[in-house]
C-alpha cells in the first residue's frame, strides 16, 4: 500500500506543482550525507519516516459493500493511517532549493486531498480520498524523527 501512495503523491506533484520528469527527480529515501552527495539534479525528496493509525478521523460501525456479483455484504471500515513524510528540496543553488520546496508547499496548502485521477493501481478506489496537511509537532515525536533518520539529516 504504501507504494502505491508514494506513487500517488508523485503523480499529484508532477501534475499540481507541475515538476517535469525531465527535469526534476521526485525521490523517497532518507536524506542522509551519502544519499545527498549522489544527488546531481534538482530534487524533490519526500522521506517517509512515520507511519500510524489515525484515531480521530476513524470510522465507526459497518460498511455496506457491493460485490461483482451483486451481493451486498458488510465489513468493517478501513482504518486512517497517518503517513508522515519529511519534505526537502535540493539543488546547487540555495534560491532555487527555496522555489522549488515554496512550489511543492503551495501545492500541499491548495489541494486538501490527493484527487481520483492521481491515484495509482488499486489505491484509486480508496474512498474517503487520501487528505494532505502539514502539521507542526507539539515536540513530543522529536525523537522518533531523529531515530527515523539515525540521528544525522
Amino acid at each position: 500500500m504504501l507504494h502505491l501512495l508514494d506513487e500517488s503523491l508523485e503523480t499529484f506533484l508532477r501534475a499540481v506543482v507541475p515538476l517535469p520528469q525531465r527535469s526534476v527527480d521526485v525521490v523517497f529515501d532518507a536524506p542522509d550525507g551519502d544519499w545527498a552527495a549522489g544527488v546531481s539534479r534538482p530534487t524533490v525528496n519526500l522521506y517517509l519516516w512515520d507511519v500510524r493509525p489515525n484515531l480521530v478521523e476513524r470510522h465507526w460501525g459497518e460498511d455496506l459493500i457491493s460485490m461483482d456479483d451483486g451481493r451486498r455484504v458488510r465489513r468493517e471500515p478501513l482504518p486512517r493511517i497517518d503517513c508522515r513524510y519529511l519534505v526537502t528540496a535540493w539543488t546547487t543553488e540555495v534560491r532555487d532549493e527555496h522555489s522549488l520546496l515554496g512550489s511543492v508547499l503551495t501545492a500541499l496548502l491548495l489541494h486538501p486531498f490527493i484527487g481520483a485521477e492521481h491515484l495509482r493501481g488499486p489505491f484509486a478506489t480508496v474512498r474517503p480520498l487520501p487528505t494532505v496537511s502539514l502539521r507542526t509537532g507539539d515536540g513530543t515525536e522529536n525523537s522518533d524523527f531523529w531515530s527515523a533518520l539515525g540521528g544525522q539529516l
